[in-house]
């Protein structure tokens, strides 16, 4: 069984930087007016603002008193202070200054030239998972946005609202606002499949000491302003994959504030991606080095914040790369050591945030890298038991989010494999219905997004092994029209063909497998 298709198996999830750069996508409704479960919406419409600079809007705020209104620090930590103002659609105001901040939640709170009614602020203790929420969004001229959606969990460290909801770019600083008409937190960053919002409880304690006003430009000379700036800069570098530039502005940040970990995490986060580009290009030494010092920038974030589950996730991460690295140059000991440390990284972030599905993909990984081990050794009963427990990981990804493409690829793949290693000790029905459940993986995968090659294939092998040549070349054929640059479609679909008796066909789809990796099929 050749159960080493690297091209079926996704990529690592690694847990990146902040950011509320986001990838659209269709989870929420978007509406043009306040819900009518909110009271008095027109309050709300009137407290919502935007900031402004040389006539383009930079982010959002609201009032959270007569004459304060609170958005996020990475909005500000840059502004022009002689040309950033606060807009509303009756006024344009000036910023006096800055009263009050929270760096680990990304808040200010700025003083204005303007007077309005500032929002009440929920206890945001009480938000629960299911909650309706609502981000509100002023567009500068005279429309107001609102955007519906859904409270997914409260992230134990923090205390953060991780949200189903479609947050875009330059929605930071925008209020959400509860059931009741209440703030109960201010998004301040997203990733493809969530938005995250500070929550409401900081900005109460921003408030109570929310006393002398702070020039903007002296504010943001603060090194730990300019740091956070230089981290800022570093996650928009990071987004436009220009990686060294943003080590470069990360190691500013840490010059100015050695104990920023945002900026210990964001700079491991990009030696890994540059690491997984470096290995791909057979730079061991270089792949190598770098992720060990991915490694000693998160044995720094978890020193300074050990209850931090992200850190031990992307460790986990960052340790099934190590070992990938090692099992491709032969260091199958050293490989298998570092899955394992994997696992326990991974086991130890889910005990922090049991809500977080990056750790329980990522555990699955390194359960099934050690599954192949064991099974090229010949330990059948125990490389059954993990795929068997990779299977179970993957299962707790889709419970926490079912939207999850990559974990339906990977469970549908494993169930494949197991299935096969069942075929092979005679459990021929046990087999089956693994080949049919991985099917119904791909399913599921391909109707989330039909323009992925990898379910298509995925579903292809289980047809094949199901003795369906003929529904696994379609599929074949469809992946290969996504992605014809890939020398494991093109090998099977040439082994459906030989099955089928299609020799010359057959033949044509080895020899162009092998002209793309003259290892497939090894």
């Amino acid at each position: 069984m050749n159960a080493n298709k690297k091209s079926l198996l996704s990529l690592l999830a690694f847990v990146m930087l902040f950011s509320c750069a986001r990838e659209p996508r269709q989870l929420v409704s978007e509406k043009n007016s306040v819900p009518t479960a909110v009271s008095e919406p027109q309050k709300i419409k009137d407290a919502t603002l935007c900031l402004v600079r040389n006539g383009g809007i930079v982010g959002r705020c609201f009032f959270v008193a007569r004459d304060k209104v609170a958005t996020n620090i990475h909005v500000m930590d840059s502004a022009d202070p002689t040309s950033t103002y606060v807009r509303s659609r009756h006024a344009t105001w000036s910023i006096r200054g800055v009263t009050a901040y929270d760096l680990e939640s990304d808040l200010v709170i700025l003083k204005i030239s303007g007077e309005g009614v500032p929002l009440p602020l929920a206890d945001s203790d009480t938000a629960q998972s299911g909650g309706v929420v609502s981000v509100v969004e002023y567009s500068g001229v005279i429309e107001y946005k609102v955007t519906e959606g859904t409270i997914h969990s409260v992230r134990n460290t923090d205390k953060w609202l991780r949200m189903k909801i479609d947050a875009p770019r330059g929605t930071s600083g925008s209020a959400v606002v509860n059931s009741e008409g209440k703030v109960i937190g201010v998004i301040a960053k997203g990733d493809i499949f969530y938005a995250y919002a500070a929550p409401s409880n900081v900005l109460k304690a921003l408030l109570t000491r929310s006393e002398s006003t702070e020039p903007l430009a002296q504010w943001q000379q603060r090194e730990q302003i300019s740091a956070y700036h230089y981290c800022t800069q570093a996650n928009q570098k990071y987004g436009d994959k220009h990686y060294e530039e943003a080590i470069v502005d990360l190691d500013k940040a840490l010059q100015l504030n050695p104990e920023f970990i945002d900026a210990y995490y964001g700079r491991a986060a990009t030696k890994l991606s540059i690491g997984v580009t470096e290995a791909k290009s057979e730079n061991v030494e270089k792949a190598r080095s770098l992720y060990h010092a991915a490694l000693e920038d998160l044995n720094e974030v978890i020193k300074l914040r050990p209850e931090y589950g992200d850190a031990f996730s992307t460790r986990g991460a960052a340790k099934i790369e190590i070992g990938k690295l090692e099992s491709d140059t032969g260091n199958e000991k050293k490989a298998q050591a570092l899955y394992a440390a994997a696992i326990n990284d991974l086991t130890h972030a889910i005990k922090l945030e049991p809500k977080e599905f990056t750790a329980y993909y990522n555990r699955g990984i390194a359960k099934f890298k050690l599954g192949e081990f064991e099974y090229a050794h010949g330990n059948v009963k125990k490389a059954q038991d993990l795929y068997q427990r990779t299977i179970e990981d993957y299962t707790q990804v889709i419970k926490i989010n079912p939207e999850h493409i990559y974990a339906y690829n990977n469970r549908g793949y494993t169930k494949y494999i197991l299935g096969k290693s069942k075929a092979e000790k005679g459990n021929m029905e046990e087999a089956r219905n693994l080949y049919e459940a991985a099917i119904i993986d791909s399913d599921t995968a391909i109707k989330i997004d039909p323009d992925r090659p990898e379910p298509y294939h995925i579903r292809g092998v289980a047809k094949a092994a199901f003795g369906d040549a003929e529904g696994a070349i379609e599929d074949f054929d469809a992946a290969i029209q996504i992605n014809p640059e890939s020398a494991e479609i093109y090998y099977d679909r040439a082994r459906a063909k030989e099955a089928l008796g299609q020799k010359d066909e057959a033949k044509s789809d080895f020899e162009k497998a092998k002209e793309l990796d003259p290892d497939v099929g090894k």
